[in-house]
């Protein structure tokens, strides 16, 4: 079967993803970070009553530091509003699709009533493709133009 077969088939579920960890969106910046770095994840969802209402990613983090923000600010005010989320039934390659078109490295993995059951980040997907794909990943030429330009703006 093809990478792009492979892709359409296979469900996000088979990914092995982040573990799912959630804070409320009163918690302030600091103890916001301080749960990232204990638990050694790069995004967490905020929840409010049980519903999903922000997501805060180590992008966001660098961002509030760069613009000085006060560690006593609270995490709402810096976390993206009602991310998009990926059910585990949904195919890899829609959830690609979803990262890709939004430039998104993080998106909530959510059951079948919709809670948060984990985080499909760009390493899972990497790791996914190098596990599936091993002879393609390792007989890569040791050079790439790719590598040459930095990524980002």
């Amino acid at each position: 079967m093809s990478l792009l077969e492979n892709l359409s088939v296979e469900t996000v579920a088979r990914l092995v993803t982040a573990p799912a960890v959630s804070v409320t969106s009163d918690m302030a910046l600091r103890q916001v970070l301080g749960v990232m770095r204990d638990y050694r994840v790069s995004a967490v969802t905020l929840e409010d009553s049980g519903e999903i209402v922000g997501i805060f990613t180590e992008r966001d983090a660098l961002r509030a530091m760069a613009a000085g923000e006060d560690s006593d600010t609270e995490i709402r005010r810096l976390a993206s509003p009602y991310p998009l989320m990926v059910t585990k039934g949904e195919p890899i390659a829609k959830a690609v699709a979803k990262m890709s078109a939004n430039g998104y490295r993080h998106l909530p993995l959510a059951d079948d009533d919709g809670r948060v059951i984990g985080m499909v980040d760009v390493m899972s997907i990497i790791n996914w493709l190098v596990d599936h794909f091993p002879q393609a990943i390792y007989n890569l030429p040791p050079t790439s133009e790719a590598l040459r330009e930095r990524e980002g703006p």
